[in-house]
């Protein structure tokens, strides 16, 4: 927990999809092992709280979650198959319950409807690199940068500046995504490139003055 996640609770792969992937593996830990109600590392509860609450600000007003980084659509179970959730956000919702109700014991049935829809406030998550901005009308994710991964920066975009913003709970301003993962190499890199982000790109200006 300490090793695969930040000090702000993001995932240390400085991908948004990664991170919500390794809240799955966390859950069904904690659920198959008990973990939780043995546990009083200070430290360790500490980070589960960062966790909890990087979890719950990446989301946004209806559940749309930001594209940030690489995503290998990686999941522990396929959500769609239990008939209690109706879609993946309410699925996920449940996890971020569920785990906050073992270190809290405050279970909170409402916790899918968490944004106060009068609220208007910014967080920053530095070690992720993510500015959130949010009122009642929309909410913005601007990227301030990452090398993640302990530097190796394997699942990072060069998307410093670019932002996704929704607007009355609609996707408007959206990252493109991967796209290709693994299969095609030259995709992959034109899809996290500066060029497919919402951001200034010296090259396409340079390009522009040069035609």
């Amino acid at each position: 927990i300490l090793v695969q996640f930040n000090e702000d609770g993001s995932n240390f792969e400085g991908s948004v999809p990664y991170h919500f992937f390794m809240l799955e593996i966390l859950y069904y830990t904690f659920e198959l092992t008990g973990f939780l109600t043995i546990i009083n590392d200070k430290k360790l509860i500490e980070r589960i709280h960062s966790i909890i609450n990087f979890s719950k600000n990446i989301i946004g007003q209806k559940g749309f979650i930001p594209q940030i980084g690489d995503n290998d659509s990686g999941k522990i179970i396929e959500y769609n198959d239990l008939i209690i959730f109706k879609d993946k956000y309410q699925y996920l919702f449940s996890l971020i319950n569920t785990i906050n109700n073992y270190i809290l014991n405050n279970y909170n049935n409402n916790m899918i409807n968490f944004n106060n829809k009068n609220k208007t406030k910014y967080q920053i998550f530095k070690d992720i690199g993510v500015f959130i901005y949010e009122n009642s009308n929309y909410k913005i994710w601007i990227s301030t940068g990452r090398i993640a991964q302990f530097g190796k920066g394997g699942h990072n975009h060069f998307d410093l500046s670019s932002f996704v913003c929704e607007i009355k709970g609609k996707p408007t301003f959206v990252d493109p995504g991967t796209y290709c993962y693994t299969s095609n190499i030259s995709l992959r890199n034109k899809f996290r490139s500066s060029q497919y982000h919402n951001r200034f790109s010296p090259q396409q200006e340079l390009e522009s003055q040069n035609s």
